[in-house]
């Protein structure tokens, strides 16, 4: 995000609320609506503009509310090499004034109305959102097509050097100084080679980011931020014809400068681990903490789902299987989670403990190991699927129930596979799953001797004394 980077929210689709759907308990390939999977739909209409800007209205009137939400196609995997940040970098920059607008005036406008905004990066894609009441459609509209048009024409070494400091600043704060943040710096480069997309974090590296020039910037600029690599989606108390009117009056006239870079045309790219890497490291930690991660399928490929779901199986309740080991019977961990970080070109499957105060590092992972072997061996029970399947279903809804969140996931779809009625057929990847495709690509994925494995320790006594002494 502006103020902190979304990697957590680095576009895994997750489903939608059916609009106006009521209670339910719902079951087999049902959505917890009381609505089967392929009755799930976020009303919308789609249009293009001329000039290549994909329109998504999505009208939803029972609130006197709107979502202007501008999704590009550009994210960290498109930055070219010692130029790593740039693209959570220009986010920043998209909130410094425009040829019309002066500098911090963005969000004076949006606060004096009462409204807000906000912006994330990913790997895939940056996306910017603006919500108010209905009145400000068109002020809204009228900032982000001014944003998308003229930004590069107010962009200057002073404003770069500005939004550096707080670029730089935010890593200090997010990575360098936040618990177990080395681990998350670290983990890009152990997964990936230099070369690869996906090699280097969406937050840069410092001597990257201290060289960018506002040339550079003005070139991402001209390359990425055109109407026909963006997605506009309208969402909220608005007429459809008067939004299709307004998309055209306000975005119309922006001319197309680069052909769409859609994520979804994205050609895979493999990457393979031929042997295990190991990282022990020491941060400022009060408890160890264990990763293990492994590569995984693409978004939207076969596999992707069902890495979902043996997430949920690992690690998701009370009798997932990673949970009753670690945290329930052993009480050797303080918390586990696990997920699947879906991603165009490869994602990323990860499992994370924190021990409880006294575990050894070293055993815990055993027992981790032991319990992915045991994983994988043979296919879930029918009803630890059906469990995860449930687990999932009423997460794809609810994580949906906000305007802002069906505004997102339209644009997510639309950039991701090229279409934004998607959201039952996204669902049905997930209540068609099998013990069988599960095993077999749980199976696949974590019975992979390449992986990463990172320990993270706590500082030992005398580095502590020693940083306290230095503080003095």
């Amino acid at each position: 995000m502006r103020r902190s980077v979304a990697i957590a929210a680095s576009v895994a689709v997750l489903g939608v609320a059916l609009v106006g759907a009521g209670p339910g308990t719902g079951s087999g390939s049902g959505t917890g609506t009381g609505k089967p999977a392929s009755a799930l739909r976020i009303p919308h209409t789609r249009f293009r503009l001329p000039n290549g800007l994909e329109v998504i209205v999505h009208a939803d009137r029972r609130v006197p509310r709107v979502v202007v939400d501008v999704l590009y196609r550009v994210g960290a995997r498109f930055e070219r090499a010692k130029r790593s940040g740039m693209a959570h970098l220009f986010e920043h920059l998209m909130f410094m004034g425009t040829k019309r607008i002066p500098e911090k005036q963005i969000d004076l406008l949006m606060e004096r109305n009462g409204g807000w905004n906000n912006a994330y990066t990913s790997e895939d894609v940056t996306n910017y959102y603006d919500v108010g009441p209905s009145r400000l459609l068109e002020l809204l509209l009228w900032i982000e097509a001014d944003r998308m048009a003229t930004l590069a024409h107010a962009l200057t070494p002073k404003k770069l050097g500005l939004q550096r400091k707080v670029v730089l600043n935010e890593r200090r704060q997010s990575y360098e100084n936040r618990p177990y943040g080395k681990a998350r710096l670290a983990m890009p480069s152990l997964l990936f080679a230099p070369s690869h997309p996906y090699g280097h974090t969406v937050i840069g590296d410092v001597a990257d980011l201290e060289a960018v020039t506002a040339g550079d910037c003005k070139a991402f600029f001209g390359r990425y931020y055109a109407p026909s690599n963006a997605v506009l989606v309208i969402a909220g108390d608005v007429d459809v014809a008067k939004a299709r009117a307004l998309a055209t009056r306000y975005f119309g006239w922006i001319p197309s400068k680069v052909p769409a870079s859609r994520w979804g045309r994205a050609k895979p790219q493999p990457a393979k681990l031929a042997k295990e890497v190991r990282r022990e490291m020491r941060d400022r930690v009060a408890l160890p903490r264990l990763y293990m991660a492994w590569h995984s399928p693409p978004h939207q490929t076969p596999g992707d789902a069902e890495l979902d779901l043996t997430a949920a199986m690992l690690t998701t309740g009370k009798l997932s299987r990673l949970y009753r080991e670690l945290v329930y019977t052993r009480r050797v961990a303080a918390s586990v989670s696990a997920r699947q970080d879906s991603r165009a070109l490869g994602s990323v499957f990860t499992v994370t403990v924190t021990l409880r105060r006294g575990a050894d590092i070293k055993q815990v992972e055993k027992l981790v190991r032991r319990e992915i072997a045991r994983f994988i061996q043979k296919p879930p029970s029918a009803d630890e699927l059906a469990r995860a399947k449930a687990q999932y279903q009423t997460a794809f809804v609810r994580s949906l129930q906000s305007l802002r969140s069906r505004a997102e996931t339209l644009a997510l779809y639309m950039a991701a596979v090229g279409r934004a009625d998607y959201v039952a057929k996204d669902l049905r990847r997930y209540t068609s799953a099998t013990t069988a495709s599960v095993h077999k690509h749980a199976r696949a994925v974590l019975g992979s001797l390449g992986r990463v494995v990172i320990h993270v320790l706590p500082e030992s006594p005398a580095a502590k004394k020693a940083q306290q002494k230095g503080k003095k």
